[in-house]
């Protein structure tokens, strides 16, 4: 059998057995993945992120231009029929109106068609974290603890799965947080060191946000000890990274901008809250003035109406009867653009305590009655939202429930591999005789191959010219000798034997000398005339060119032609002249060379 018949064989068995390793090593391919199907072209993928960079952009300071182009995004995903950037929007259009356009029931619209979006396309490359934090805060924002704790926890597990190293420590807070509205504040503490252990690069925002949340802790829990420092390091981590990056410095207001502003007034928040428990006035105004001024930056309403009703209750029972006036005016006007019934009601009821204790009973029953007014529409409101609710309920479960069933898909997946252990390893016996009998097969090919050198070397060899050197006495024997080693050279280097119109006068003319000093070459030196040996050259280049591995397929036509002869018939006469035997004879004996 021939070398490459038996190399071909080996190779269809290493890929059958390829193959039978692929298919014992691997379960049924899960079915396909609606976000892997969508391919999208680069003018379009640029066209979509033009679109999102636009609506950052006007994210912070236009609310409405956001929302305008998230609509138009939403159109165009329409259009396209791409799934997994129409979540994306949908949760942005969430965002938006859960902290720049304050409306709790578009919110939760938005956020349910997101969720619905993830329901109908189930996958693993749907499984994004952020989503399920938004339900959770969803769910934390209607005091439903248990149930956003559920689903942060859910958008942890899938951060850690997809190395989402920033929503992993998220997740984590916003447990914490969870945690410290039930009052269990040893579980905040508890979450809240986890959140910073899993912060790897401990220059970014989110370590700064984790140390905003510890402080706020520990001035509820009145661990008042830390608190100073933990928000200092807030502070300086927010102030290196605005540094290393030049679009912070820019003052570009885009997604980092809007959350570097909200860290710093909450980290300023916190000392001013615990200035004024130290009674430190000067150091209480100047951080709950740089915390307003950040707010201002973020243009979120929410945290702004935060930021009043806090200096309105610090400033309370220090300030005169008519700057407390203006002072909750001022505050009432930022909390009504919030838009928040319960945090209007808790102001309400805080300003009538207030002017209770200011004994201004006037402004006491004008905030009663407010408070009375804004439960009403607070009752309201739940029941118009009731039917929102519940359907944002049914939808969140049934996401619920497709993460477990992706999850226990996986996890049957996980054991069918630990299963199939046992059978590669039976098999592994299999892979190492196949690549013991290629190693084998591989050492008697190179065996093959160097008896075949030797053969070629040989034949090579009788077909080199022998140059009869004259009498050294002779004054002209010098010069053929200088001329035979300048011929052996050129034919070496240049092998101008190659060209199929070589003349003796072209030889001459290569070697700087005349046509007789060359015929005298070849009829005294060589024994031969310049034809023969140009052929014979001729024909050592076609046994070195049937030598070579890569030329074993080359045509008859082909070796002449590489040759340099100019016909057929031609290369079959002078190669039987100088070798004994034909061309083909000689190729069929270089393919059966025996072992020995």
């Amino acid at each position: 059998m021939k070398f490459s018949k038996l190399l071909n064989l080996c190779g269809k068995l290493v890929f059958a057995f390829l193959m039978f390793l692929n298919l014992i090593s691997c379960t049924t391919p899960d079915e396909p993945d609606y976000y892997e199907l969508v391919k999208m072209d680069p003018k379009t993928s640029h066209l979509i992120d033009s679109l999102e960079k636009t609506m950052w952009h006007y994210f912070a300071e236009n609310p409405d231009s956001a929302e305008i182009v998230l609509f138009q995004t939403i159109r165009l995903l329409d259009s396209l029929d791409i799934p997994q950037k129409k979540l994306y929007a949908y949760m942005h259009l969430n965002e938006l109106y859960q902290y720049q356009k304050p409306d709790y029931v578009k919110a939760v619209t938005n956020l349910g068609n997101a969720v619905r979006i993830f329901i109908r396309y189930p996958g693993p490359y749907m499984l994004n974290p952020y989503l399920f934090v938004d339900i959770g805060n969803n769910f934390f924002n209607l005091g439903y603890y248990a149930q956003a704790v559920t689903f942060y926890k859910i958008s942890y597990d899938i951060a850690k799965h997809n190395h989402e190293n920033y929503c992993q420590p998220l997740a984590l807070q916003n447990i914490a947080l969870s945690f410290k509205s039930r009052y269990l504040y040893d579980s905040a503490y508890y979450y809240l060191h986890l959140a910073d252990s899993h912060i790897m690069d401990r220059t970014n925002m989110i370590l700064a946000q984790n140390n905003n949340h510890l402080a706020d802790l520990m001035l509820v829990t009145g661990n008042l000890g830390s608190v100073e420092k933990t928000a200092l390091s807030s502070l300086k981590i927010l102030d290196n990274y605005k540094k290393h990056h030049a679009e912070m410095a820019a003052g570009n207001k885009d997604r980092n901008y809007i959350n570097w502003n909200e860290m710093a007034a909450r980290s300023h928040l916190a000392l001013s809250k615990l200035y004024f428990i130290k009674g430190k006035v000067g150091l209480w105004e100047q951080h709950l003035n740089s915390a307003i001024e950040y707010a201002n930056e973020t243009g979120s309403e929410k945290l702004k109406a935060d930021l009043y009703f806090v200096l309105t209750l610090q400033k309370g029972m220090q300030s005169k009867p008519k700057n407390l006036i203006n002072d909750v005016n001022e505050a009432n006007t930022y909390i009504l653009k919030a838009n928040d019934l319960a945090m209007q009601k808790a102001f309400a009821d805080s300003m009538a305590v207030l002017f209770g204790k200011r004994n201004l009973p006037e402004f006491q029953k004008k905030y009663a009655a407010i408070s009375l007014r804004v439960g009403d529409s607070l009752i309201k409101q739940k029941a118009s939202t009731e039917i929102e609710q519940n359907i944002m309920l049914i939808t969140s479960v049934a996401a619920e429930q497709v993460v477990q069933k992706l999850q226990l898909k996986q996890l049957s997946k996980n054991k069918t591999i630990a299963r199939q252990k046992w059978t590669i390893l039976a098999v592994a016996l299999f892979a190492v005789l196949m690549l013991t009998t290629l190693i084998i097969i591989f050492l008697l090919h190179n065996r093959l191959q160097q008896t075949y050198r030797v053969l070629v070397k040989q034949i090579q060899d009788s077909l080199k010219p022998d140059v009869e050197i004259k009498d050294r006495k002779s004054p002209e024997s010098g010069i053929y000798e200088q001329l035979a080693l300048q011929l052996e050279a050129l034919m070496e280097n240049q092998k101008p034997f190659l060209n199929k119109t070589l003349t003796l006068n072209d030889l001459a003319a290569l070697l700087h000398t005349n046509q007789t000093y060359i015929s005298n070459l070849f009829n005294q030196n060589y024994k031969i005339n310049f034809h023969d040996y140009i052929n014979q050259r001729r024909v050592q280049e076609a046994c070195r060119l049937i030598s070579m591995a890569e030329n074993k397929n080359l045509s008859i036509d082909h070796l002449s032609d590489f040759s340099g002869f100019n016909s057929k018939s031609t290369f079959y006469t002078a190669f039987k002249k100088f070798t004994g035997m034909s061309p083909v004879v000689f190729i069929k004996n270089s393919t059966k060379i025996p072992l020995n």
